[in-house]
This record gives C-alpha cells, structure tokens and sequence, in this order.
C-alpha cells in the first residue's frame, strides 16, 4: 500500500507537468527524497510496468555515455515520462 501511495504521490506531484520530459536517475531520487537504491528500483518498476516511465537509455548505455561526456552517470537522461 505505500509503495502505490509513494508513486501516486510522485506522478501528481513531480511527473505530471513533466510529460514528455525526459529525466535522469538523479531527479527521480530527488523526487522520491532518497538514495536508497531498493526504493529506486521499486518505484521505478511500478512506473514502468505501469508505463509512465519509458526507458530511453540502457543502464550500460548511460555508463558508456556519461564516460564519453565526463559526467556522472546518474545524471544522464535515461527515462521519458509519459502520462497516460
């Protein structure tokens, strides 16, 4: 029950207006106000099974992307929200 209260709470108060947009892991923790990698994945599973979050980019795609750039790899853009 508070897995899908968390993500409600997430989709009206974060992705919502952000429809479209594409987002990094870094500004979902933000939004979620964690780090913790259990609770990453389990809201993001939900979003996704859920099909509001679109993986655009691969988890070893970010890597070798944010090497070429020199970034961390948290901050790519690997996400597309999509708002039914």
């Amino acid at each position: 029950m508070l897995e899908l209260f968390s993500c409600v709470l997430l989709i009206e108060l974060y992705l919502c207006p952000m429809d479209n947009r594409e987002i990094s892991k870094k500004e979902i923790e933000h939004a979620l106000n964690t780090k913790e990698l259990r609770v990453y994945t389990d809201e993001i599973t939900v979003l996704r099974n859920k099909k509001i979050l679109e993986e655009i980019m691969t988890n070893p795609s970010a890597a070798k992307y944010a090497k070429s750039k020199n970034m961390p790899k948290d901050e790519v853009k690997r996400f597309k929200v999509r708002v039914p």
